[in-house]
């Protein structure tokens, strides 16, 4: 099973001065990363440390326990730059590559079940770390890596690149000051049968490794509601059910054995994902299945599927405010609608995604790499006509949010973001606490609350008073 990737951060500060690594000593030439994780999100971070930010910063190493992944990352940089070597290491010799290369930052993008492993050992070894989100996948992890960083003096910083979105950033500017306190929040976020079912193909439909979909995919939805209103959760409950995929609902008997023809008479089924279809497919799952078995283009209407497609969640702020919140994952459609009630009014946001993948001429299920995404604000005051505002999405990826999240890790400029969308460790446990409370809730039918769960969180109840 492939380790994904951490990145890791600077000394101990306030959280607006988190961003970019500005604390390292002056005079410092460069800063170097390793990346213990090599699958596809390692990616985004790869090609920023060695093309846009290769003057400042240095990856030195990539760890995964597939060689073939981290050969695949290697061949990249190497067609890019032939005279830079990234060298490669084992995933069991972890500690050798801290050792050996000295890195200032590990960069984690593991599987989520193995992030609190790698952040612990690389804070133990004197590393900052930036992990990709989830931050992890349970409340015993959680209370130890908190107790890792407090031990540690280190710094822990979650990737959240949502909250860089340029439509969610602008829905933080207009709650500021536009309707008012805020005392409900609902959130509807759907996937649609391509991202969605991606999850189901892959290691994510295995609760050990993933947390389910309300710690891997909903961690961003549940921080964005944190942000947005600047609160900490506390009493939580979930339900929720496996509806659509797996061997045993409806879909599977029609599906399962293709029901439509192509254009060309021949019968394809369109949740099938073709590893051919991409060079990145091919070098880092298809070439890599031989060593270590393991599959990227896993039977949505298999067996052994152990997570939800069907979940609705009741979240009791410890300032007051409610969320009713919903995951769907197998809609027509894919995208999210927020709605904000206050004193003054409410705020509707709605955000709808194009998808990454499509059906080609002959039915086959392929991966275009492409991201598209539109955005629309509704501000509507007690008593006034509804205003309304379409959100210019910035070019790259999660609608422009990728590129601004990488310059606030690697960019120069240390000035402090009055939206304040960095995060660390304990912005990370607000938000991974929902979905490991909301586990808990489905598992036992009764609410959960996070100060039990996790009481090294804290008391706060504001979001900025956590780092």
């Amino acid at each position: 099973m492939t380790i994904y990737t951490i990145l890791v951060e600077s000394k101990k500060s306030d959280n607006n001065c988190l961003a970019a690594f500005a604390h390292y000593p002056q005079g410092r030439s460069l800063v170097k990363y390793a990346i213990v994780g090599t699958g596809s999100r390692a990616e985004l971070f790869v090609s920023a440390l060695v093309n846009k930010y290769r003057s400042d910063h240095e990856l030195v190493a990539l760890c995964d326990s597939n060689p073939q992944r981290i050969k695949y990352h290697q061949e990249r940089i190497r067609s890019q730059f032939p005279d830079v070597e990234v060298q490669g290491f084992n995933s069991e010799d972890f500690d050798l590559m801290i050792r050996s290369k000295s890195p200032e930052v590990v960069i984690v993008t593991t599987v989520d079940a193995q992030h609190h492993k790698y952040i612990i050992r690389a804070l133990q070894m004197g590393c900052n770390v930036i992990t990709e989100k989830p931050m992890t996948t349970s409340d015993q992890n959680c209370r130890d890596i908190l107790r890792a960083v407090d031990l540690s003096g280190l710094e822990v910083r979650v990737a959240f690149n949502y909250r860089w979105g340029v439509g969610v950033s602008r829905v933080k500017e207009i709650l500021q000051d536009s309707i008012g306190p805020i005392h409900h929040v609902s959130l509807q976020y759907l996937l649609d049968t391509d991202h969605g079912a991606d999850y189901f193909r892959r290691w994510h439909r295995n609760r050990e490794m993933s947390g389910g979909l309300l710690v891997h995919k909903a961690t961003h939805h549940f921080d964005l509601v944190n942000w947005w209103t600047n609160s900490v959760p506390e009493t939580v409950f979930g339900i929720g059910k496996l509806a659509f995929y797996g061997d045993g609902n409806g879909p599977a008997r029609v599906y399962s054995n293709r029901s439509e023809c192509s254009r060309d008479g021949i019968q394809h089924n369109p949740f099938q994902l073709d590893l051919s279809s991409s060079e990145k497919f091919r070098g880092l799952y298809k070439e890599a299945q031989k060593f270590d078995g393991y599959r990227r283009d896993m039977d949505v209407f298999g067996s052994g599927i152990d997570i939800e497609d069907t979940m609705s969640v009741i979240v009791g702020y410890r300032t007051g405010i409610q969320l009713s919140y919903s995951l769907v994952a197998y809609s027509s459609m894919e995208g999210f609608v927020v709605t904000f009630h206050g004193d003054r009014g409410r705020l509707q946001y709605e955000e709808i995604h194009r998808p990454r993948t499509r059906i080609d001429e002959v039915g086959r299920n392929i991966d275009t790499d492409e991201d598209g995404w539109s955005s629309t604000i509704t501000v509507q005051n007690l008593f006034r006509e509804a205003r309304h505002e379409k959100v210019e999405i910035a070019e790259g990826g999660h609608g422009g949010a990728d590129p601004l999240m990488l310059r606030s890790l690697f960019g120069k400029e240390t000035r402090k973001d009055p939206l304040q969308r960095i995060a660390g460790h304990q912005q990370g446990a607000a938000s991974i606490m929902i979905g490991a409370a909301a586990n808990r809730s489905i598992c036992e039918g009764t609410p959960a609350n996070i100060s039990e769960l996790c009481p090294e969180l804290g008391s706060a109840s504001r979001l900025s008073e956590l780092i």
